[in-house]
């Protein structure tokens, strides 16, 4: 219940464009810029339920294959296939789950390094009251 608004805001974006007269190209930059950057936010804010990021990852790759974020239709490739980096035959697209992690280990790593940011003042003053992460 808590990220229905990242699955709510993805819905509408996805449903506000008109995809049917936009390429499978127009779509693929559209979900690299806009979409993506929605969940990076939230990736990089909380730490999101494993339901969360195969909705996520559902809405994107029903948006890619079909113009729509509701579609109940398969996709033409595997969603791992098209995850997968330029260099090796994928479209570049990072799953949710896998940026999720990544976003959340930076956090802990800038925790453990004391960098000098109000983030990491306050989880000290705050969190570890002084103690090590």
């Amino acid at each position: 219940m808590d990220c229905k608004d990242l699955v709510d805001k993805l819905m509408r974006r996805t449903t506000s464009w008109l995809s049917n007269s936009l390429s499978f190209g127009g779509r693929l930059q559209l979900l690299a810029s806009v979409l993506f950057s929605i969940q990076v936010f939230w990736c990089s804010t909380f730490v999101l339920p494993v339901a969360v990021t195969k909705e996520c990852d559902r809405i994107l790759r029903s948006f890619l294959w079909h113009g729509v974020g509701n579609s109940k239709k398969g996709g033409k490739v595997a969603w791992s296939k098209v995850c997968c980096p330029n260099e090796e035959g994928g479209l570049g697209i990072k799953d949710a789950r896998s940026w999720n992690r990544a976003a959340i280990m930076k956090i802990g790593w800038d925790i453990c390094q004391r960098k000098v940011s109000l983030w990491t003042n306050w989880c000290y003053a705050a969190l570890l009251k002084n103690k090590h992460f």
